[in-house]
């Protein structure tokens, strides 16, 4: 947007700025000022817009004076309604009526002008705004709109449809009128005629088009309308596409005599959705759409006939009509001083504020109410604030529609007082550590333990179904039903990860042969009814590899203790069982630590695999219980120094029955050991129907002793071996191989 430094010297005569000066104030306090141009004697700043959008009293130099008067404490007036000259004849000859809502004022008159070339101070002005200078009555429609934002347009009234005397405008029966047609320019003897009342009104309609009406718009292209763009019309059809372009056929030329002088307000809706539907974008659309003040109408009027009447040699022949149905009043916003300090965090003094807020041209009044309030059915809008004992009443004018919140009264003076000016203090807070979450901790933990394992990680839904969890050979009938499920296939809540694994398994089974997956989710477990469901989170791992079952059962079972291990879990134990439906009999186990439950483990039985479709492959599964896991979780690790001292190693063989539990005969002899073994470890299980029976097997274990305090011998661990030996086959019956 292109703004002329002489015409805002014209309005703030005291500026004594240059227009780089102005131009730098401006980038700071409302819109970057793009460059400075020298154009002749003139300053042209150009100003980006596109931060103006809210701001349509900016798209003007009088909008732009008044900011630059606001910065530099200069002070500026109320736009000036001027007086024009006595109307030449007495009787009413416009007759103006608006058939939709969607025009909120249209002010016209009718003028005999004298059409030339504008001067050439005008011409010079246009062109330094980028426009071409058409006549002196098109040109000064122009001015008037760059100088205080108000769109005209002249109609030729020659061109115009007008109905024959007695019509009226809002229809009528009588069959004798007819509408007389001036397709040649008027003679003076009927402007005379016209003025003496001898001819009807003059007929202008505001109205939505009608389906199928076309207009030759003033650029030469024919516009196919439709109801939803609003037209200006005269008796028979449209001469105007309302606030973007006038047309071809009223267009105003060197031998127009008579003009119709529009200037009128629209809704920015509905202009900026014709303005994008056509693709027709003007300088008179562009500031309508923003929302436009509609009393701009009648100084937009007002200026244009005056000028008209200097250089056009103008005479109105009309009285002035100005329809406005809904008039737009001013509100009035309660702002509490005090939070000038605690919204924008400045000390300004209550008299700084309240003279940046006039300078804007708000009025400002001291108001002691503290009632809160908010009648948005009044005219004016009222927000009150308790704090001081006083508030400002802060009445917006018509010109500032985007200042409706006591925010916006507080953003504006600190734009004035300058956003630059404002030192960026951090908040004071609380500087304490937050609380780790242990949860993430150790989940972020066994990812990344199972990552380096080999192990990928899967996501699968909560959902399932009693087809899945019948092929697990799970009971899904208290299993959660969802009202409303995405599909068939997703009817009920898990309770297990392992049918979800065995499906990704299924998938992943078709295109490599070995694989192991981990995830981490939840089962949802109903509570009595009204109650929510608990939804403890587990763990799931999952091995497929063409292997021994035996293979794929140890392999997972020393992930299992690897990773417990490194979450800081001691006293592993797999506990043989033979309760997990969808685990092979014998080869599954139960998996406790410190007494506490904490999950299980065992090799997928063939007819699971079967209802899977997995076939040739040996699958083994873990679920592992991640509540009961955080709660074990030793979260410092403790240090201990290596011992100086040397280790010593024993062996021992003990006989066992087959179907014992290993991890009982482990438990024992860490109890009895003492605090000087420091290791126990299964080194071999030998079975031997012949020499040790058809139920027995033979169990080997390394055990290690050490102290810290000093060098055990071999006699002291003896004994210690010994005393254990006689503790398993006391409590235990085993029987050890000497």
């Amino acid at each position: 947007m292109k703004i002329s430094y002489n015409l805002i010297k014209e309005f703030l005569p005291k500026l004594s700025k240059t227009p780089e000066e102005v131009a730098a104030e401006l980038s700071i306090k409302l819109a970057e000022t793009e460059s400075v141009k020298k154009f002749g004697d003139d300053y042209i700043l150009e100003i980006e817009n596109k931060a103006l959008t809210h701001r349509p009293d900016c798209f003007s130099h009088w909008g732009i004076a008044r900011e630059v008067a606001a910065y530099y404490s200069l002070g500026i007036g109320a736009a000036p309604i001027l007086g024009v000259a006595p109307i030449l004849g007495v009787t009413p000859i416009l007759d103006i009526e608006i058939q939709t809502s969607s025009c909120f004022r249209y002010t016209g008159g009718i003028l005999e002008v004298n059409v030339t070339d504008s001067p050439d101070w005008l011409q010079l002005f246009l062109k330094s705004m980028g426009l071409r200078p058409i006549n002196n009555v098109v040109d000064i429609t122009n001015y008037v709109m760059l100088k205080f934002g108000q769109p005209l347009h002249a109609f030729n009234a020659c061109k115009l449809k007008v109905p024959a005397k007695g019509w009226s405008a809002s229809g009528g029966k009588n069959e004798k009128l007819k509408i007389k047609t001036l397709s040649e320019p008027l003679a003076k003897k009927d402007i005379e005629s016209m003025v003496n009342g001898q001819w009807s009104n003059v007929n202008v309609i505001v109205r939505q088009a009608r389906e199928g009406e076309e207009i030759i718009t003033i650029d030469g292209k024919n516009r196919q309308l439709n109801p939803t763009t609003m037209v200006i019309a005269d008796a028979e059809k449209p001469v105007a596409i309302a606030g973007i372009m006038g047309g071809k056929e009223t267009e105003v030329n060197d031998i127009t005599e008579l003009i119709v002088l529009e200037s009128a307000n629209f809704e920015m809706y509905s202009i900026r959705k014709t303005s994008s539907k056509l693709g027709l974008r003007t300088d008179a659309s562009t500031r309508f759409e923003k929302n436009q003040d509609p009393n701009l109408a009648v100084v937009g009027f007002n200026e244009s006939v005056k000028l008209l009447q200097e250089y056009a040699g103008a005479k109105l022949t009309s009285e002035v009509v100005d329809v406005y149905p809904q008039p737009r009043e001013e509100k009035a916003i309660v702002l509490n001083p005090e939070r000038v300090g605690t919204f924008l965090g400045i000390n300004l003094p209550d008299a700084r504020g309240k003279e940046y807020l006039e300078s804007l041209g708000l009025k400002v009044e001291t108001s002691t109410e503290t009632t809160h309030t908010h009648d948005e059915t009044r005219t004016k809008v009222r927000h009150y604030k308790q704090g001081k004992a006083f508030n400002w009443e802060v009445t917006i004018p018509t010109f500032r529609a985007d200042l409706n919140i006591e925010e916006d009264l507080l953003e504006e003076i600190a734009r004035l007082y300058g956003y630059n000016r404002i030192i960026g203090t951090l908040p004071v807070r609380d500087l304490t550590t937050p609380r780790l979450n242990q949860r993430v901790i150790v989940r972020r933990q066994a990812k990344s333990v199972l990552t380096a394992l080999g192990f990928d990680e899967v996501y699968s839904y909560s959902f399932t179904n009693e087809v899945i969890a019948q092929k697990a050979e799970l009971d899904a009938s208290n299993y959660l039903r969802l009202k409303n499920p995405l599909s068939s296939e997703h009817v009920l809540l898990r309770q297990s990860l392992i049918p979800g694994l065995l499906e990704k398994a299924q998938e992943n089974l078709k295109r490599i042969n070995e694989f192991k997956l981990f995830e981490c989710g939840r089962h949802i477990i109903p509570k009595a009814r009204g109650e929510l469901p608990d939804e403890p989170e587990h763990l799931g791992l999952l091995i497929a590899r063409n292997a021994g079952f035996q293979e794929r059962y140890i392999e997972l079972k020393g992930a299992v203790e690897y990773l417990l291990r490194k979450l800081g879990v001691e006293s592993i134990l797999f506990e043989l069982t033979d309760k997990i439906p969808y685990l092979t009999e014998n080869i599954q186990a139960a998996i406790t630590a410190k007494n506490s439950k904490i999950g299980q483990i065992g090799l997928v039985s063939d007819k699971v695999l079967q209802n899977f479709g997995i076939v040739d492959t040996q699958v083994s599964v873990a679920v592992l219980n991640f509540e009961e896991i955080i709660k074990l979780c030793e979260s410092r690790s403790e240090y201990l120094p290596v011992s100086p001292h040397p280790e010593i190693k024993q062996d021992i063989s003990v006989i066992v029955n087959k179907n014992d539990n290993l991890g009982n005969l482990l438990r024992a002899i860490k109890e009895e050991g003492g605090k000087f073994l420091q290791e126990v470890k299964i080194f071999d299980i030998f079975t031997d129907d012949y020499n040790l029976g058809v139920d027995k097997k033979s169990v080997s274990l390394h055990l290690t002793f050490q102290s810290s305090l000093s060098s055990l011998s071999h006699k002291e661990v003896s004994k210690l071996v010994e005393r254990t030996v006689k503790m398993l086959e006391t409590k235990l019956g085993v029987k050890a191989r000497r």
